[in-house]
Parts: C-alpha cells; structure tokens; sequence
C-alpha cells in the first residue's frame, strides 16, 4: 500500500504489523532471517522517511542478525545482506562512520559472488558495490576506491539487459563517479561524459515516480554546474538552475533530500548572483536556505551547510545581525557533529566536513561591529576535540568539590570511552567491521551506552548552582584573563567577497579589541601559499637545483606572510624596529592558516629587519583556552630533564645527529636522565616523564594525515606500543614543563582539521607542559640539532644557571636567529621551530 500512495502512516502501520510478527517467533523458527529481513525493510523505509537515526541503528541489528541465521541458501543470504548493505550506506549517509562504509562495500562485495549473472537483478548488485566504493573513495580519498567503482558501474551498464527499466538510473549514477573521477583528475572528457550519460539518462527515465525523477534531474544540474566551473560557459547556468527548481518542487517536503537539494540550490544562486549582480536570485536564495536550515528531518550537517550558506546570503545582503545570528545557531549544533558515542577518527570526520566554519563565524560578527563576539565564537567552534580534555580536568575539579558522586561517575564513563577507544586502537577488527564479529557490534553498543549517560548526567550537573557553564566555553572576559606580557593576534580569512581580518586582543584588560582589515589576504591567496608549501617540501626532496628552487620559493611565501598579515599587524602595535630584546606576540591563526610559518613571516633576503623574528620574540597557541591551561598551571620546575635519543629506529631512516644534539644539552642540562635506542620504549618514556620537568625528544614523527588523534612519536617499540596524541591526553604530569619536539612536523595537521589542532605540539601541550617547542614541516638534522643546542645555551647561561623556562620563547627565538645568520638561504633550516605556550 505504501509503494502505491507513498502513505506516511500505511508505512507505519506496516512496521508495527511486522514488530509484532517478529516478537511471536521463535529463535529457531524456519525461515527466520526471511522474517528479519522484511522488518528490516519496512523500519528501513520509515527511517528513510522520517532520518530516524536510531531506527537506522535497529534496522542494521535486525540485518545482522538476519545474516547470522540465513544459513546455506545463497538466495537467501544475498537477500538478507543486500537489505543489510543499504542500512550500512544510510548510517554512513547520516554519521560519516568509516566502519560502516567499509562493511557495505564488503557486503555488497560478496552479494556479486552470490548472485549468478544472468540474475536480472545482477547488474543492480553491481551498481550497489559501486556506489558504496564511491562513498568509500568520498571518505578516505583512496584513488583505488574510485578506479573500482567505475569499473562496477561501467559492468552494471553493459550487464543491463535490453528494455530493462533500471537502465536510465544506471547511467545517471555512473555519471556521478565519472564526475567524481573528473574532480580528481581534470580528465574534460569525463565531466562531458557524465552529462551525456546524464541526458540518456532523463530521456528513458522516471516520469512516473517524483522522486526518482528529482533524483536524476539533481544529478544533471550538478554535472552542468561542474562544466561551467570547468569551461566558463555562461548557457549552462539558467538549465542548471531550472533542473534544480523542478527536482525540488518534485520532492515532498519533509522528505530527507529535500532540505539538500534547497541547500545546494542556494549555494548557487549565491555563487551566479556574485557573478552577474543579480539580486533577485540572491533573495530566492534566501528563501529557500531559511526553509532548508528549518527542515527537521535533514540532517544536521545539511542543516548546517544550509545555515552557513543562509548567513552568507544575509551577509552579502547586508543583514549582518541576521547573518550573525544564523551562525550562532550553527555553532550551538557543533558539538552534534562528533558525539562521544563514535570514535575517534569519525568524530574528527565529522568536524572536518565544515572547515572553515569558525572563521566565517567571527567574520559575521566583526561585520556586526562585536568583535567580543568573534573572539567567543573562534573559540566555541575550534579545538573542539582537544578542548574537552582541558575542560574536563578544569571542570571535573570543581565538581569534585561540590558533588562529588557525580564527578566520580563521568569520571568513571570518560575512562569507559577511553578504554573502548583503545580497544578499538589495539583491535583492527573494530575498526574494519566485520558482520559476523559480535566484537563491533559489542563495543559500538557499549560506545553509544556511555555517551548517552555522559551527556545525561551533564545536563543534570549545568542544572546545579553555579555550574551552567559546566564543560562550556567561559566568555571573553574570563578567556582574556590569560593575555598577559604581550597581546595575542587572532588571525583568519573569511569566503569572497571579504579579505582577511585580525583580533588584536591587548594584556591591558581596560583596552577593548583592535580590529584590523587585511584585504590582502583572501582565501584564493591563501590556498595559492599552502600550494606553495606543499612544492616546496616536494623540492626538499628532489635534486640539488631542486632544493635550491624550494629555499627561494620559501623566501617568497614568508615575504607574502609580511606584506599580507604580520606587517600590517605589527604596524598597528607600533613594534616598528628590530631589537636584540624584541617583546612577546601569541599569534593564533585560524583555520588552515596554521600550517604556515607566521613566527618567522618577513623580508629576510634584504637588509632593515622587516622580520617578524627580528621585531618579536613570538609564540604560537591554539586558543585563548589553551593559553589559559598553561596559565593556569603553576610554574613548577624542578630543573631535572628527560633525553630521548632515537639515532636508529626499526624500519626508518637513522637519525645521524641524535646523540651529538643530546651529548651538547646534557652538557648544559646537568640534571638530566638518557633514554637512548632501545631504552626508550613507550613504557619508559611514560614513566620517566613523571619525574622531570623537562622532556627533550630527538626522534622520528609521523604526522598522519588521515587520522590525526594517531600521530605519534617513534620510539623503539612503535610498532606495537605507538606513543600517540592519545597517549599523551590521558597523561596527568606534575612537574611538567618544557617539552622540545626535536622531530619533522610535530605541528602539521591535515587542513579540514586545522581549526581542530589535533597534533603532537598541542598534545604535548595540553598534557601538562606549559612551553612546547615544535615544527611545521620536516627538518635538517644538523639543523635541528644546532637550533636545539643554541636554545639551551641560552636558557642555561651555557650551563651557568639552572634552566630558565620562563624565558623559552626568546632563548628559542635568539637560536632561530643564529641559524639563520649561519644560513640566511635556506630557510627551510631555521623557519619551521615555533615556540607553543604562554
């Protein structure tokens, strides 16, 4: 009845019908996975309907179990793991979890095997392995998911038989890939594929069903959009819009695409309206954002996408209070985006889906004239994941305090998350989903047990006396507390048609937040220098002439750092000339702004000291939040140091000059303990940071790109016991600190996670030491090891004076520019070190 009327309650008469049956059956009735299988459809269809996120969670239960019982019949597991393959493709649709993709594609891998074929279905089964790899590809950018989807879809095509009445889906959904490979590639012929495929597509399609029909009328306009990006030509924007127009009158609301057509539909009329000057189709966008960013069935990060766009539109229209508090709303959700029931590298996805998020935020409000508000709103949206290991050690304090029944249990629950996420760390088999593991299924329901108590219980402790901030971002007058002995520059860039700003926040609280206007620095500039960054690390790596090449290109980046954003600034503070004794400056830049080498931005090629390493002895933080836990944590040197010398390490390259850089600091650094080469193994170094409050590392790194919470320094046992960022956050040190990273990218992140700063340097950081030294990219080991030895000369009188760590910033900034008078050419030496804390 539903398939005929498209009846919301004959669907859900069906699904209770069918709970009903299920509850009278017998474990080992016959046919019982036939019986799992139809609930799993019918609740299927109904979440599909309503982006019941939960009922997606029953309905993969249900097809587990109804895989777990199916026995030998091929037919009948093939049916059982088809339904179950397309819940899998609907959690990874609302969640982004990678397990779940990843088990679909396994699914839908074995249903080919099963099916003979000559099945008429067969070519179905082949699309659905290549749409689930495409998705897979959209996850982890792998070119080999991509390459294999396309072969699938190009099978389902050819197996098609003649007149059947799926081919025009077919084509269109093989259209996608081809545009998805044409993103990768640049390969014109294969976007002028897709609209082909596209239009054949339409011609045969289904005129009978709306949303089949929307569907393929999407999938067009968005092909047309790719071309113009692609060839400029202005005829294809009005088709495109239409299409877009009839798919969403097409599509009933309430219905789960509708609210992703209307936020893709505004977008564009935004980007063509900025074209051609066209306000009308900026007040259509508009109107069909605000419905989309009021649908409660979409979901939240399409509710998102929509709200941001929305603001933008209210922006450009100048509504900026309406702009303002469109994004004010988006960062109340945030946090929704990376729940504590998932795991570590999924939350991270889930909040690198809106990069960029944070800086348009403070944009809006600058615009407002509340530049307080910017301040607020970069910190609420930034740091998320790092920030709740600070605020549940600030916060959990306090309530110990006062409730203290209530700290010990989210205590209890935090160490609960914690070991799962290591049992997931430790076990590939939970991270790589297997149907028939009761493991995957265990942990993930343990996982989302204890969230649920988390977020309860947290919202029974904001209900107590002076705890309605509990586990919250305090506001600015408490954040700037921690501004002290120079300002702090928050520095970010906003989407066309704005330039980029900074937020001179002073230490003197009576003085109210300079703004400043960079028009220079705009987002095509920006990614043009990250481009740059990634050449000249490329160059790094190449022949001599290579090399040489990457050094003046550097030069060139840092010199558009000066001009774009650090001069202007310093200009403002009137810090004008150099100085032997130069003051302190935090910078905190924004979004992927942070992977740039801001701390040592100038014109170091010509003579007058137009450097900012020349005019500041300069600091690089996080957040205001993370200046305030180290602010926070009382000096508490005790003089001793931890050396960790790594010259050789399984399965990577020697480090030649490990032991000569840890010889010349223990040489100063009279107090001092030597894990070398073996000795140094993750239980070692853990154990041994406790009882000194300086940690020196001379080691390898890995910075991992793809799952950034894994990045880790590489001590002897590595393989199987990886000192990772994770490690680090579950460390609670005492006398801890000063921290020097002597290893390659200790500050490097992948970009859709920058605002999140989930690297080595802030860990180590947040670990409990309240200066960190770091680096942005590889170093030169003879390099490293000079700059180190400079640093602690200095900190140390050479040796005359126990270490003085306070003074970190400038002994670091002082050997910085020792290296660069023994090799003013070569940046790439003496331009990665920044100094992390107050």
């Amino acid at each position: 009845m539903y398939d005929e009327s498209d009846d919301l309650d004959a669907l859900r008469q069906a699904v209770l019908i069918t709970q009903q049956e299920l509850a009278s059956l017998r474990d080992n009735e016959p046919g019982l996975s036939g019986y799992l299988t139809i609930a799993a459809m019918a609740l299927k269809r109904l979440a599909d309907r309503d982006g019941n996120l939960e009922a997606t969670r029953e309905v993969i239960r249900l097809g587990r179990a109804a895989v777990a019982v199916v026995g030998d019949d091929d037919t009948a597991r093939a049916v059982a793991l088809i339904s179950h393959g397309q819940a899998l493709r609907d959690l990874h649709l609302a969640t982004g979890e990678l397990a779940a993709i990843e088990e679909a594609v396994k699914v839908a891998r074995e249903v080919v095997e099963l099916v003979p074929a000559d099945d008429p279905d067969y070519c179905g089964l082949l699309h659905d392995a290549g749409e689930y790899l495409t998705m897979l590809y959209g996850r982890t950018d792998e070119p080999r998911h991509l390459i294999e989807a396309l072969d699938r879809k190009r099978a389902s095509v050819a197996a098609c038989p003649p007149g059947h009445s799926g081919i025009g889906y077919l084509q269109a959904s093989l259209s996608i890939t081809l545009a998805r490979s044409f993103d990768r590639t640049g390969n014109r012929a294969e976007i002028l594929e897709a609209v082909r495929l596209c239009r054949r597509a339409i011609a045969v399609g289904s005129r009978d069903h709306p949303i089949k029909r929307a569907n393929e009328l999407s999938v067009l306009a968005s092909h047309l959009h790719t071309l113009f990006n692609a060839t400029e030509d202005i005829t294809v924007i009005d088709e495109c819009l239409r299409h877009r127009r009839k798919a969403i009158a097409l599509t009933p609301r309430g219905h789960g695409t509708r609210a992703e057509r209307e936020t893709v539909l505004g977008g564009e009329l935004i980007t063509w309206s900025m074209l051609d000057g066209d306000r009308k189709r900026l007040n259509e966008a508009v109107t069909v954002l605000s419905t989309a960013s009021a649908s409660a069935n979409a979901p939240i990060a399409v509710r998102i996408s929509a709200t941001r766009l929305l603001s933008h539109a209210h922006g450009l229209s100048g509504r900026r209070e309406k702009a303002l508090a469109a994004m004010e709303s988006v960062v109340d959700v945030l946090p929704s985006l990376s729940p504590r029931a998932l795991t570590h590298v999924d939350r991270e996805f889930g909040l690198g889906r809106h990069a960029g998020l944070a800086a348009q935020a403070a944009a809006a409000a600058v615009a407002a004239r509340r530049p307080r508000r910017a301040v607020e709103l970069l910190e609420q949206c930034r740091g998320i994941l790092l920030g709740e290991a600070m605020e549940d050690r600030r916060d959990m304090t306090e309530l110990d305090a006062v409730a203290p029944e209530l700290a010990s249990e989210l205590t209890e629950l935090r160490n609960q998350l914690t070991a799962l996420e290591d049992a997931v760390r430790r076990d590939p088999r939970l991270v790589y989903a297997d149907p028939d593991s009761p493991a995957v299924v265990e942990v993930g329901e343990r996982r989302r047990a204890s969230a649920d108590r988390w977020t309860a219980l947290v919202e029974q402790v904001r209900g107590l006396p002076g705890f309605e901030g509990f586990l919250r971002v305090p506001d600015f007058d408490v954040l700037r507390r921690h501004v002290v002995g120079g300002p702090l520059v928050m520095v970010f860039v906003e989407m066309p048609p704005s330039g980029g700003y900074a937020l001179i926040v002073p230490d003197n609280p009576d003085i109210e937040i300079r703004v400043v206007s960079l028009p220079k620095l705009t987002i095509a500039g920006r990614t043009e220098q990250l481009q740059r960054l990634d050449q000249i690390m490329d160059g790094q790596r190449g022949s001599f002439a290579d090399r040489a090449r990457s050094e003046q290109e550097l030069h060139k980046l840092l010199e558009w750092l000066w001009d774009t954003i650090t001069g202007p600034v310093l200009a403002k503070l009137g810090i004008g000339v150099p100085s032997e004794d130069p003051p302190r400056v935090w910078w905190c830049p924004i979004g992927d702004l942070a992977l740039l080498p801001i701390q040592s931005a100038g014109h170091h090629r010509r003579p007058g000291g137009r450097t900012v390493l020349d005019r500041t002895a300069s600091s690089i933080i996080t957040s205001l939040r993370a200046l305030g836990h180290s602010a926070e944590s009382p000096a508490r040197s005790n003089g001793s140091a931890l050396l960790v010398a790594m010259p050789e390490t399984p399965g990577v390259p020697p480090l030649c000059g490990a032991d000569r850089e840890i010889a010349n600091i223990a040489a100063v650094l009279h107090d001092s303990q030597i894990l070398r080469g073996s000795a140094a193994t993750e239980a070692s170094v853990t154990e041994s940071l406790a009882r000194h409050s300086i940690a020196h590392f001379a080691c390898h790194a890995i910075a991992d790109p793809d799952a950034p919470s894994t990045s880790r320094l590489l001590f002897h046992d590595y393989e199987t016991n990886p000192f990772t960022i994770g490690t680090l956050l579950r460390l609670r040190l005492d006398n801890a600190d000063l921290a020097y990273l002597s290893a390659c990218s200790t500050t490097h992140t992948t970009r859709l996670l920058a605002d999140e700063a989930i690297h080595l340097t802030a860990a180590v950081h947040l670990a409990g030491y309240r200066h960190v030294i770091g680096t942005l990219w590889a170093i030169n080991d003879a390099a490293a090891g000079a700059i180190a030895a400079d640093f602690y000369r200095g900190l140390t009188d050479n040796g005359h004076h126990p270490p003085r760590t306070h003074l970190s910033a400038q002994a670091l900034n002082k050997a910085i520019r020792l290296e660069r008078a023994r090799h003013p050419t070569n940046p790439t030496r003496w331009a990665a070190h920044l100094h992390h804390g107050i």
